[in-house]
This record gives C-alpha cells, sequence and structure tokens, in this order.
C-alpha cells in the first residue's frame, strides 16, 4: 500500500499516540529533541550498523525462543542486514510490511469531524504528510509522529510464518489486526484464579519488543543516524504507552456473569470464540475511539482539558528496570480496568456492545460524537467517572513516554547498548 493509498482513504482518522506523545513531551527539557534531523533512509543505517544488528538480532532471537521453550532453530539470520526484508526478517516483524516516510500533522491542521479510521496498514489516513530523503525534521515530530507506527502492520500475521516460531498465539486472533494482542498487551497484575483458569494469558511478546526497540535506537544515536535512534525511540514508546489502558493490561475487564448467555446462545466453539471475542473487543473498541475523540477535541478547542494536564503533570519520575516499569504500569492500569468498563458500558448506553454477534469494529457509521454529546447532557456523572479514570491513566501514560526518551538520551552515550537484552520478560 502505497502512502499515498492510505492519505487518500475515505476514512479519516485521529491518531492519539501522536498526541498523547506531543503533550507528554511538551514539559521536556532535553536540548536533543529540538535538534532538526534530516530524513534517513533505514538502508543507509544498515549498512553502517550491519555488524552489530547482526549480534542484536541473535540475542533478540534467542530471548524469543527461550519464551517459547524452544531450541533455536529458526530461520537463518542474513550474514549482512542490508535490505528492510532483511530487518524485517532479523528482527520477527511483518516482512509484507513497507517503511513510510511520512510525518503528522500537528492536531489543528486535522478537522475535527474526522472520524476514527481502526485500519492499520499504513498511517491513518488524512493525519499524515509524506516527507523526502534529506529533508530536515525536528526530532520531537520524529517521535510524535512514529509513536503510532507499531500499529501499522509490523506486528501483524506473525504466527502464520513457521520460521519465526512465535508458536500458537496465546490470546487475539491467529491473523488480522487482532494478531498483533500479545505484543501490545501484558497481563502482570496477581489475577492468581484467572491466571490459573487460563495460564496463556502469562505469555507476551511485549518486553521484548520493547527492549529490542530500545537497543536500536541506542546503536542508532551511537552511529550518529539520530533520524532512526528517534524514531526506534517511538516504537519503543508505543508499547509502553499501551501498558497504561486499561484494556491492555486487563484480560476480562467486564463481569464474568456474562461468559453463561455467550455459551448458552452459541452451541459451537467457534461461535463461542467469535462471542466472547466480540464481548470484549467492543468494548476494548469503544474505549479507546472515547478517548481518541476526546484528546482530538481537547487539543483544539480545550488546552486546559484534564487529559493534556495528565500527560504533561511532571509528578514523580521513574526509574528501575523495564521490567519493574511494565509491572507498575500494567498493575496500575489493571486496578482501574473493571471501573473503566462499568462507566464506558453506561456512558455508551448501548446493548449492540454486549451483543456476540456485533462487532463495533466493523460498523464504520457507530455514532460516538452523538453518544458522547447525549452522555454529557444525560448522563453527566458517568462521563466525570470515566474522564476521572483516563485522566489518572494518563498520568502514568506521560511519565513512561518521558521515561522512553531519558533512557535513550543515555544510551547515545552509553557503547553497552546490547545491555538492554540481558533480561528475561517478567
Amino acid at each position: 500500500m502505497m502512502i499515498d493509498d492510505a492519505m487518500q482513504s475515505p476514512k479519516l482518522s485521529w491518531n492519539t499516540h501522536s498526541i498523547v506523545t506531543r503533550a507528554a513531551l511538551d514539559s521536556i527539557k532535553a536540548p536533543q529533541i529540538n535538534e532538526e534531523i534530516p530524513v534517513v533512509r533505514l538502508e543507509d543505517f544498515l549498512s553502517c550498523a550491519h555488524v552489530e544488528l547482526r549480534e542484536l538480532a541473535r540475542r533478540h532471537i534467542e530471548l524469543l525462543s527461550r519464551k517459547n521453550s524452544q531450541t533455536l532453530t529458526s530461520h537463518p539470520i542474513p550474514s549482512r542486514i542490508l535490505t528492510v526484508e532483511d530487518f524485517l526478517v532479523a528482527f520477527r516483524l511483518n516482512p509484507c510490511r513497507p517503511i513510510f516516510y511520512v510525518k503528522v500533522l500537528r492536531p489543528e491542521k486535522v478537522p475535527c469531524d474526522s472520524p476514527h479510521d481502526a485500519c492499520r496498514s499504513g498511517p491513518p489516513g488524512g493525519t499524515y504528510i509524506p516527507n523526502v530523503e534529506a529533508e530536515r525534521i525536528n526530532a520531537l515530530e520524529i517521535l510524535v509522529t512514529f509513536s503510532d507506527e507499531p500499529d501499522w502492520g509490523m506486528d501483524q500475521d506473525l504466527f502464520d510464518i513457521e520460521d519465526y516460531e512465535y508458536g500458537q498465539p496465546p490470546f487475539g486472533d491467529r491473523t488480522g489486526k487482532s494478531s498483533q494482542a500479545p505484543f501490545h498487551m501484558a497481563f502482570l497484575q496477581d489475577n492468581l484464579l484467572l491466571l490459573k483458569i487460563l495460564p496463556r494469558l502469562r505469555k507476551s511478546f511485549m518486553k521484548e519488543r520493547i527492549s529490542i526497540f530500545l537497543a536500536l535506537a541506542g546503536l542508532a544515536l551511537q552511529k550518529e543516524i539520530y533520524y532512526w535512534g528517534w524514531r526506534f525511540t517511538a516504537w519503543a514508546m508505543h508499547y509502553l504507552q499501551d501498558l497504561t489502558q486499561p484494556y491492555h493490561a486487563h484480560p476480562f475487564p467486564p463481569s464474568l456473569l456474562r461468559i453463561p448467555g455467550i455459551l448458552i446462545m452459541n452451541r459451537s466453539r467457534h461461535g463461542v470464540v467469535r462471542g466472547i471475542g466480540n464481548y470484549l473487543k467492543n468494548r476494548h473498541i469503544l474505549c479507546e475511539a472515547a478517548v481518541h475523540f476526546l484528546l482530538n477535541e481537547a487539543v483544539k478547542k480545550r488546552l486546559d482539558h484534564p487529559f493534556l494536564k495528565a500527560l504533561s503533570s511532571p509528578e514523580g519520575s521513574l526509574g528501575g528496570s523495564l521490567g519493574a516499569l511494565m509491572k507498575e504500569s500494567a498493575r496500575f492500569a489493571g486496578s482501574l480496568a473493571r471501573r473503566t468498563d462499568k462507566a464506558l458500558v453506561g456512558l455508551v448506553n448501548d446493548p449492540r456492545i454486549n451483543d456476540g454477534d456485533y462487532s463495533v469494529g466493523d460498523d464504520f457509521s457507530y455514532p460516538l460524537d452523538r453518544s458522547l454529546e447525549e452522555a454529557a447532557q444525560e448522563r453527566p456523572v458517568l462521563l466525570n467517572e470515566f474522564l476521572e479514570i483516563i485522566t489518572m491513566c494518563l498520568i502514568q501514560t506521560g511519565r513512561v513516554t518521558r521515561y522512553a526518551v531519558d533512557l535513550a538520551l543515555k544510551r547515545r552515550t552509553d557503547p553497552e547498548v546490547s545491555s538492554l537484552m540481558h533480561t528475561t520478560s517478567p
């Protein structure tokens, strides 16, 4: 898919990760992120770092194999990682995914009435414009632009690639957008009963993703390929931001009492899986769409909105290991999941989201804007409850976003890039 095709999609989009990143970094003082940096093609970075890249790829694959309790028999790493395909295969990303050279529009350039576009085969339509090699772009804009990029397909359809040895998906679908779930979600809270019933929920590839992208960021920064240093940092940042969202940190936020009804209504295994899947996905999608809508409106109409204040809040600093940070984020977001779900269901007030045969993700005409406007008038208490919960989550989102930048700045002068790869997942 060419960038022109993506940008001319009839479905426009809000880009939450870009808005979140811009707001979270609004107060950061590091002068390095205000540098003007030339756009550099990925192949140029690969040509000057192929020796170190091979070692990073080897260690990354070892960690993945250990996660799957497998002997390392995977697809061999190219002796010289020089092409985009070499890179994607070496680091076990979708080999069919193109690399886009774009920059995101500032929020005020995107119409308020742009509907959310859940399609992720490239940059969301309507919010990005292309840029070219050697064009200069501010480092902050690189971080803002590409903090959304892991949602553009790099983690999709990987379980069907036999040589990658990811095994069976622990949750989510085998193919399609939901196949990226084990890379973008991690259930690290202490729900021992649920994890005993469904032990596969313990498995996630999120930490391996964050670790390898931070390592790549450090390598690129040390090679003075600053464009890719910050772009890889933005990739790592994406997963950390995801983990502060309640539906990414808790496997089943809704009431378990709904499950018997789904089992009764669907006698076949396929029907049960679809019914439970839609029941969960509808809530997940609507929560993210509501936050998309509210953030998009805030940056255009109300810069003192509690969401934006929360993201830029200097409250608390983060340190310690990546594993400890992930557990802290997941446990906090997971602890708010039930409250989030209850407030969301009451706020939207639409019985279809409980219907296992209905998929809000396939309903591009869903009137979310009208639902929120109606809620503000008729259910203000629930709207305030939802705003309060998401505001608490976004304080942590802002903190982990700045953590990724701080860590990348440290890696810029530290030659031990691969040290980020020494730990296993939490």
